[in-house]
C-alpha cells in the first residue's frame, strides 16, 4: 500500500475526555464564584430580597450562557439555597417563615432552570448552526478543489486532506481499490498510521457497498464508500469526528465524481490518442496504396515480359526478381485489408472451406515454392470444413508456407495438414511443419505468448498471419517439430454441417 500520508494530528478520547472534565470543574468553580460575588454584592449594596433575586438571577444566566446546561442547572440550584440562606428570614439558614416566601424561592429557581435551558438550547442551536456552516464551506471548498481543474489523483488526495483538515478529523484519508476491495491503495492519509483493522474496515465497507460507524479510541468513526457506476472503488474513512453525517456523505459523493471524472478524463485522453493514431494509420495506408501500388504494378508487367524474354543464365534471375515483386505485392494487399477490417470498412464473410480446396489455391499461388521443393498435403479423413473467409485464410495459409519455406533447407519438403482439433471440440488445426533450425526458446516463448509479439524480430508475414487469423476468429501458435524444425499451426471454427456430420 502506498499514497500520501500526513503527520498524525487530532486528539485521542483519552485526551478529549480530560478536556472536557477540565471545562466541567472550570464552569463549576465559576458557577460558585458567580454566585459568591453576586451574594456578596448584594449584601454590599443592602439590596431587599427582591433586588438580590434579580441580581443573582443575572448571575445564573451569565453562567447558562457559557457552560453546558449541568452546570447551569446546578448554579441554579446553588443560587436558590444561598437566596434563601442570606436574604430570607430566618436568614443565615435554610428554614422559610412565610409562606410567601417559599413561593419567591421557587419562582426564583424554575425561572432560572427555564432560563438555563433556553439559553443553552439557543447557544446549542448557534453553535450546530456554526458547525454546519464550517461543514458547508468545508464542502465548498473540496469541490473547487476537486473541479477547479484536471489534476488527477494525487489533487483528490489532497482535497480530501484539506477536508478532514477542515472538519477536525482526529485521522483518516481515502483509500482505493485495486481489482478487489483486498488490493487497497492508501490515496492519502492523515493523523494516526494506517493499520490492520483499518484495511479490514475497508474491505468490509468495499464488499457491502454500505456505510459503517464503528466506535473506536478516536471516538466516532465513520467509513464510507466512495461508489463509481454502482461499485465501491474506495472508501473515505473519517476518524474521531463529532459532525453530520449527512455532511460526510456529501463528501463522498463529491470524491467518487471525482474519481469517476478522473476516469473519464483518462479514457477521453485514451480514445484521443487511438483516434490520431487510426488518423496517421490511414494516412500511411493511403499512402502506401497510392505511392506503392502504382510501381509494383509497372515491376509486376515488366518481371513477366522479362522473364518471357529471358534465356540462359538469366532466366532463374528474372523469376526470383518476379516471385518478389509478387510476394511484396501480397504483403501490401494483406496490409490493407487488416487495415479495412479494422476500421470496419470491409466485413470477414465466412463460409464452410474444405481444407484440400485451400491447399490447393495456396500451392496454386506461390509457383517458385512448389517447383523449388515438394509440398506434401495430408488431410483427415475426419477433418471438418473451414468455416472461414476463404481469401482470408488463403493469405494466412500462404504466408506460413513463405515463412517455412524461407526457414527450410533446400530440398527439405514442407508439410500441410488439416484435422479436427484436439484440444476444443468445433475447431480445426491447419499446420505447416517445416525442417528448419527450429526456434530458440526464447523466441518459441515469445511467439506463443498472448501478447502481439514484435514484428521486426519475427517478420511480417508472421504478424499479418496472427492478425489474419483473428479475424478469422482463431489463433497461430508456433512449435518444435519433432526431429526438428517448426510447425506453425492455424486454429480456425469448424463449420457446423461439418459438426454436426462428425458427431452423428
Amino acid at each position: 500500500m502506498n499514497g500520501r500520508v500526513e503527520p498524525t494530528r487530532g486528539t485521542s478520547s483519552s485526551t478529549a475526555t480530560a478536556r472536557r472534565r477540565r471545562e466541567l470543574l472550570t464552569g463549576l468553580a465559576t458557577a460558585f464564584a458567580t454566585i459568591a460575588v453576586t451574594t456578596a454584592s448584594a449584601a454590599a449594596l443592602r439590596l431587599n430580597a427582591t433586588g438580590a433575586g434579580f441580581l443573582m438571577l443575572v448571575g445564573v444566566l451569565f453562567i447558562a450562557s457559557r457552560y453546558p446546561l449541568v452546570v447551569a442547572t446546578v448554579a441554579a440550584v446553588a443560587a436558590t439555597l444561598t437566596y434563601n440562606f442570606f436574604f430570607f428570614s430566618p436568614k443565615l439558614t435554610l428554614a422559610v417563615d412565610d409562606p410567601e416566601n417559599w413561593i419567591a424561592l421557587a419562582t426564583f429557581l424554575l425561572t432560572s432552570l427555564l432560563a438555563n435551558r433556553l439559553l443553552v438550547r439557543e447557544r446549542r442551536q448557534a453553535e450546530n448552526a456554526r458547525v454546519s456552516r464550517a461543514e458547508v464551506e468545508a464542502l465548498y471548498e473540496m469541490s473547487v478543489d476537486l473541479l477547479s481543474g484536471h489534476g488527477g489523483s494525487e489533487r483528490i488526495g489532497d482535497a480530501a486532506l484539506h477536508y478532514l483538515r477542515r472538519i477536525g478529523a482526529a485521522s483518516g484519508g481515502v483509500i482505493l481499490f485495486g481489482a478487489s476491495p483486498q488490493h487497497q491503495q492508501v490515496l492519502s492519509w492523515t493523523g494516526a498510521g494506517m493499520t490492520d483493522e483499518v484495511e479490514d474496515i475497508a474491505a468490509g465497507v468495499g464488499r457491502h457497498g454500505r456505510a459503517t460507524e464503528i466506535a473506536s479510541r478516536f471516538g466516532r468513526d465513520i467509513c464510507l464508500p466512495l461508489a463509481v457506476a454502482g461499485r465501491a472503488k474506495g472508501v473515505l474513512m473519517v476518524r474521531g469526528f463529532d459532525g453530520s453525517g449527512n455532511a460526510l456523505e456529501s463528501a463522498a459523493n463529491l470524491l467518487s465524481f471525482a474519481i469517476d471524472r478522473e476516469h473519464f478524463l483518462t479514457e477521453r485522453a485514451h480514445v484521443e490518442a487511438l483516434r490520431e493514431s487510426d488518423e496517421l494509420k490511414t494516412s500511411l495506408l493511403h499512402a502506401v496504396s497510392h505511392d506503392l501500388k502504382s510501381p509494383l504494378t509497372v515491376l509486376t508487367v515488366e518481371s513477366e515480359a522479362a522473364e518471357r524474354k529471358a534465356a540462359g543464365d538469366a532466366a532463374p534471375h528474372v523469376r526470383v526478381i518476379r516471385d518478389e515483386v509478387a510476394r511484396l505485392n501480397r504483403r501490401i494487399n494483406n496490409l490493407l485489408s487488416v487495415a479495412r477490417f479494422e476500421a470496419g470498412v470491409l466485413t470477414p464473410s465466412a463460409e464452410p472451406t474444405p481444407a484440400a480446396d485451400l491447399f490447393r489455391a495456396a500451392r496454386e499461388s506461390l509457383p517458385t515454392i512448389t517447383t523449388a521443393r515438394t509440398i506434401r498435403v495430408t488431410v483427415d479423413d475426419d477433418a471438418p470444413d473451414l468455416l472461414v473467409d476463404p481469401s482470408i485464410a488463403l493469405e494466412i495459409v500462404v504466408n506460413l508456407i513463405e515463412n517455412a519455406h524461407r526457414a527450410s533447407p533446400a530440398g527439405e519438403a514442407i508439410d500441410l495438414s488439416a484435422s479436427a482439433s484436439l484440444e476444443v471440440e468445433g475447431r480445426v488445426w491447419i499446420e505447416v511443419r517445416d525442417r528448419g533450425v527450429g526456434l530458440p526458446p526464447e523466441q518459441e516463448r515469445a511467439l506463443r505468448i498472448v501478447q502481439p509479439p514484435d514484428a521486426t524480430s519475427r517478420g511480417l508475414g508472421i504478424e499479418l498471419a496472427r492478425s489474419l487469423a483473428v479475424l478469422s476468429g482463431g489463433s497461430v501458435e508456433w512449435f518444435p517439430r519433432n526431429g526438428g524444425g517448426t510447425t506453425a499451426r492455424l486454429d480456425v471454427p469448424a463449420a457446423p454441417m461439418a459438426i454436426a456430420a462428425g458427431t452423428s
